[in-house]
């Protein structure tokens, strides 16, 4: 791996008047920087708003001289944050992936770790990728277990885990969790998990609570509904993660360990890279685009502004959430229909993300000992 510090092409290296510029403050607490590739896909998973997204028409990212130079005007400043690849399906947009990999390690000499939120079915067709790059490689797998068939599609799981192992890649499971479904939580479910962390090197597990399926026409807020009890639903999650955790597999919440942090304009530690050349807080400009809520743009001459918050952007969150006080662990406030139903349920909103915070913070509790036997003093 590259590990040399002067690593920018010296063509490239910002100058003070240069519009491909950023000083290191504009960084601070910059951990992972996002990049939306495209919104196709080779699935048609039952909760994805896959339809919706065709409607909208969302643009692929095409690699050109801006991106690749505010990647490395970023790298240039000392500050190393990961850079990660999501969509759609990422890997339909390998090419645009090769390039900016390429780009980063090759030609710009850093030592960058790159990951990839993939369904995985298209690994094993981009070997070739994953073997020159295995040293800089995250994989995160969205798979469902029990459940894979029904919400999504089958393919070659254990193929595609044996070939990431055998190059040593680090990588992930991500299980989005049906909130409307009483089996959920069931003992299949679970052995299905174990099954496959025993038998190959899996790093963690990330479990995703379904809030919401966005439809063509209609955006569903499942949590909302009177049909789920949510004390009910996290009793049961907290025993499932407790299960998961005595057998020795490392769960992360919504990919949190630690803490729950939607303040976005507070020098949050992600952003995210729109096809459209402006910077967002989360994925919400692919239904709203408001110039509102963005926090720069990537294209030259290039802004972040990651501690600042319109005061015009107010106008375009609801009374309800400016109020709440889950509105810094929430990033729901952003998705203006999360409340287009009769009557609006804020209260199920709030009390949601308080059970998450609860739960997080057992789970963090628990995660200060490696296993339950160290926890016992054994």
């Amino acid at each position: 791996m590259h590990n040399s510090r002067e690593r920018v092409r010296k063509n490239m290296l910002p100058t003070e008047c240069s519009p491909y510029k950023l000083e290191r403050n504009d960084l601070e607490n910059l951990k992972d920087v996002s990049i939306y590739v495209g919104g196709a896909c080779n699935f048609n998973c039952r909760y994805c708003d896959r339809d919706f997204i065709k409607k909208t028409g969302v643009q692929k990212m095409e690699f050109d001289q801006d991106l690749a130079a505010f990647l490395l005007a970023i790298y240039q400043t000392g500050a190393e944050p990961m850079i990660s690849f999501h969509g759609g399906e990422t890997l339909l947009y390998i090419d645009t992936i090769k390039k900016i990999v390429k780009s980063m390690v090759d030609e710009g000499g850093f030592n960058a770790r790159f990951y990839i939120q993939t369904n995985g079915s298209l690994i094993l067709k981009n070997a070739e990728f994953f073997r020159q790059y295995k040293d800089y490689l995250y994989v995160s797998i969205s798979y469902d277990f029990h459940f894979q068939l029904e919400n999504r599609t089958e393919f070659g799981i254990h193929e595609t885990l044996q070939f990431l192992d055998d190059l040593n890649i680090d990588k992930q499971l991500q299980y989005v969790i049906p909130t409307n479904r009483k089996e959920a939580f069931d003992v299949e479910v679970f052995s299905s998990i174990v099954n496959l962390y025993k038998k190959y090197r899996i790093n963690s597990l990330n479990l995703i609570l379904l809030r919401h399926q966005r439809g063509l026409e209609e955006f569903k807020t499942i949590i909302a509904g009177d049909d789920v009890d949510l004390k009910r639903l996290f009793s049961s999650f907290l025993q499932f993660v407790q299960l998961l955790y005595v057998s020795g597999i490392n769960v992360a919440l919504d990919g949190h360990s630690q803490e729950i942090d939607k303040d976005y304009y507070s020098n949050h530690k992600q952003v995210v890279l729109a096809p459209d050349g402006y910077i967002y807080p989360e994925y919400q400009f692919i239904e709203y685009k408001y110039p509102e809520f963005r926090l720069g743009q990537w294209r030259a001459p290039f802004k972040l502004e990651r501690n600042h918050f319109r005061p015009e952007g107010l106008a375009k969150i609801r009374p309800q959430c400016i109020q709440c006080p889950k509105r810094n662990v929430c990033g729901l406030q952003y998705y203006y229909a999360m409340f287009d139903m009769d009557p609006p349920r804020p209260d199920k909103c709030s009390s949601f993300y308080s059970y998450m915070e609860f739960s997080l913070n057992h789970l963090f509790k628990l995660k200060r000992h490696r296993s339950l036997l160290e926890s016992i003093g054994i």
